[in-house]
C-alpha cells in the first residue's frame, strides 16, 4: 500500500519550520510585556490602590 500524498517527506525548504517558530512566538507574550512585569513598582505611584477604588465606584 502506498503512502498518501500528505505523508510522504517533501523538500526541506524551511517553510514548515518557519511556519511553527511563528506560532510559538506567537503564543509567548511579547518581550516589551514581560519586561514591564519584571519591574519594580514605584512608591510614588500607588496605583493598585486607585484602579481598585475605581473599580469598587467609590470616590476617595
Amino acid at each position: 500500500m502506498t503512502r498518501h500524498i500528505l505523508d510522504r517527506p517533501r523538500e526541506d525548504t524551511g517553510a514548515r519550520l518557519a511556519q511553527f517558530l511563528s506560532l510559538e512566538r506567537a503564543d509567548q507574550p511579547h518581550s516589551a510585556s514581560r519586561l514591564l512585569h519584571q519591574r519594580k513598582r514605584e512608591a510614588n505611584a500607588p496605583r493598585l490602590s486607585i484602579y481598585t477604588r475605581i473599580e469598587r465606584n467609590t470616590e476617595g
